[in-house]
């Protein structure tokens, strides 16, 4: 990661060793994350469409729906790896933590590679990427986020060759906003590599079926929030922004693979802001490492600190990470996502033409055999017409409903007589052990907290 003889501050402990601490450290940081935090929705649902892969159903959410096939991944290229591994029969919720680690450890490598002339730069880049909190967790929540990092990092250190165009063309596959790595090619090879992969991607995954739409909306309160969480990771590293904006005028001044990795790290984040949709935690860790980056160029006035130093504030910085795991240990796995999956389980396999409505459909959809419909309008493309989830219901009439208990989505479906007469509430999934089937609307949180109330339709027998 980093190169021998790189520097005299660094030069106590050789490059191999360096390389196997960093990589021990970030496996440490990973593995304690896991301990503490669920998997993403997202990675659920990557489990459940490498599923249908394997079952020669193609990359479809839904096989057989009218509405299928569609593109049930943004993400094709890393649902066809989960289904790799899973067809080698391990674990899929291990399976899929182990392949996410193995792409972690890439962007560590391609971190250190890309830094390789500015070693305390990289190393500062390499620790902050191992112990931010925000990035641990995206590392191991089973997303394409990590294998999306890891091919823009090697395209922009290989921007002038014919690979590092195979390398950019395979990240649009991973994540599409990834197409802006085309802007920082320097060579006709590259150009080459990157059409080529492209169209030949663009050839598979268009017979996949129709991509879902993107909407171009420039609203300014979600400008804000993207720009806030981008260059804010966290509201306690606000005192860090100085040092992260001086350091991006030195990377964009630097020149080379300094300066395209930050215009990589600002055309997300324009992206991002133009296209209105929910964000997720792991929309950001692209921008975040570009964060990384910045803050080590920031911190050259740090050049002093002795390498003994440095890798203890590297322990420390483990070792805040370990307790802050330990302090904030979700419960949402064991009482949420295993009971979830379960009773989808059984359920689905007693009535297996029933359907069942959800906004969060990765848990849910993993363990479900049969059509999950999402309200999100991702999945089933007539909720993007019927926008309100009353409508929904109304329309689809499904035998099951999971309802996110946010306080505005109970409020709307509690005060809708057509809803109370047409179905009864049968069981509550709440990280808190929750039991309650008719809480009032102000004893719910406004935000999204995995808590979820199953309805069923009534005069179904069970």
């Amino acid at each position: 990661m980093l190169r021998a003889g790189a520097g005299p501050i660094l030069s106590g402990v050789t490059a191999s060793r360096r390389t196997l601490l960093l990589c021990l450290a970030l496996c440490a940081s990973r593995l304690l994350v896991l301990l503490a935090r669920p998997l993403h929705e997202q990675g659920w649902l990557h489990l459940r469409v490498a599923g249908q892969m394997l079952d020669g159903q193609g990359l479809a959410f839904n096989p057989g729906e009218p509405w299928e096939p569609m593109w049930s991944s943004l993400a094709p290229l890393w649902s066809v790896l989960v289904a790799g591994v899973l067809s080698c029969g391990f674990d899929p919720r291990a399976g899929l933590v182990a392949l996410q680690i193995g792409c972690e450890l890439w962007v560590l490598w391609a971190l250190g590679r890309m830094l390789a002339r500015h070693p305390q730069a990289a190393f500062w880049a390499q620790a902050a990427w191992i112990c931010l909190p925000q990035l641990a967790r995206n590392g191991i929540g089973g997303s394409e986020a990590s294998l999306a990092l890891a091919l823009a990092l090697q395209a922009v250190t290989s921007r002038r060759t014919l690979l590092g165009g195979v390398w950019s063309g395979l990240a649009v596959w991973v994540r599409p906003e990834l197409l802006l790595l085309g802007a920082v090619g320097r060579s006709r090879r590259f150009f080459l590599g990157w059409a080529v992969v492209l169209g030949l991607g663009a050839a598979a995954c268009l017979s996949l079926g129709s991509p879902p739409p993107m909407e171009f909306a420039l609203q300014p309160a979600h400008v804000f929030e993207v720009w806030k969480r981008c260059f804010v990771p966290h509201v306690l590293l606000l005192p860090l922004l100085p040092l992260v904006l001086w350091g991006l005028l030195l990377a964009w001044r630097a020149g080379g693979e300094l300066s395209a990795w930050s215009q990589v790290g600002l055309g997300w984040i324009v992206l991002q802001s133009i296209f209105s949709h929910t964000l997720y935690s792991w929309h950001f860790s692209l921008p975040w490492a570009a964060w990384c980056v910045w803050l080590a160029h920031g911190l050259g006035g740090w050049r002093s600190i002795a390498e003994r130093q440095q890798w203890r504030l590297l322990a420390l910085g483990l070792a805040s990470l370990a307790a802050l795991a330990v302090w904030t240990r979700s419960t949402v796995h064991a009482r949420v996502h295993e009971p979830l999956i379960e009773w989808a389980r059984a359920t689905s396999r007693l009535e297996p033409r029933a359907r069942v409505l959800a906004s969060d459909v990765g848990a849910l959809g993993f363990g479900w055999q049969g059509t999950v419909l999402s309200s999100e309008g991702w999945l089933w493309p007539a909720a993007r017409r019927l926008q309100e989830f009353n409508n929904m219901l109304r329309e689809a009439e499904p035998e099951y409903v999971l309802l996110s208990l946010e306080r505005d989505r109970w409020r709307a479906l509690q005060s809708d007589p057509w809803v109370r007469e047409h179905y009864q509430a049968l069981r509550r999934f709440s990280p808190t052990g929750a039991a309650e089937l008719e809480p009032t609307v102000d004893s719910l949180d406004p935000r999204h907290r995995a808590d979820y109330l199953l309805l069923g339709a009534r005069g179904l027998q069970r």
